[in-house]
């Protein structure tokens, strides 16, 4: 990714590679963008990404995205009520590898690395969810958690979405109407989605023999 204007931050063209911070280079001969997708500065709403705050009372959001950029982070935001529901997505139309078996288990096409904590005095709760044409709950997380790193192998190489969904109480045991829980929040620190079809290339990387940039 790289800057434009000094005000968004793009994906660089195919076949071209960023650290983030410098413009974006042409891969030399003999040499292919390693495709991806890394958020670690959290100044602008990275593309692919999309951010909303849902109220069960229809007022509790603070705002409407709920999740607030904060430079090294991005977080819930506070202020919201009890009753919202925090969603933060990232989508790829793909993997680059083939899905497949081996051995009698799934091959690895990609993987999703997320850096997070949770900062709770209640029984908050964070889902991470893979969506294709279902949701599906990969990992959950309960209450205060010190900051972490996860990891998920993905073995599905069609078009996806990555969801992390706060809630600030457990809804069927807590009264949700108040905001008792207004600091509590969710912090990434970052995300990687490794091996898609889309997104950019902060390196390249020798192709194989007997092949070129396009694989």
């Amino acid at each position: 990714m790289t800057f434009v204007n000094s005000s968004t931050c793009n994906f660089c063209p195919r076949n071209y590679y960023s650290n983030g911070i410098n413009e974006c280079k042409k891969c030399e001969g003999s040499t292919a963008p390693e495709y991806g997708m890394s958020f670690t500065s959290w100044n602008y709403m990275p593309p692919n990404m999309e951010a909303t705050c849902l109220s069960m009372y229809g007022n509790g959001c603070a705002t409407d995205d709920g999740w607030a950029l904060s430079g090294n982070h991005i977080h819930s935001g506070q202020g919201h009520s009890d009753d919202v529901y925090l969603v933060l997505s990232v989508s790829t139309a793909g993997f680059r590898s083939k899905e497949g078996y081996f051995n009698g288990g799934a091959i690895e096409v990609g993987t999703v690395k997320f850096e997070f904590e949770l900062q709770c005095v209640g029984d908050c709760l964070l889902f991470f969810l893979e969506e294709d044409y279902k949701s599906t709950v990969i990992e959950s997380w309960e209450g205060a958690q010190n900051r972490t790193t996860y990891i998920y192998s993905v073995n599905q190489q069609s078009e996806r979405r990555f969801t992390w969904a706060f809630q600030k109480a457990d809804y069927d045991n807590s009264d949700i109407a108040g905001s008792k829980y207004r600091n509590d929040m969710a912090i990434i620190y970052s995300i990687e989605v490794k091996n898609t079809v889309d997104g950019g290339a902060s390196y390249c990387k020798a192709c194989p023999v007997g092949s070129d940039m396009e694989g």
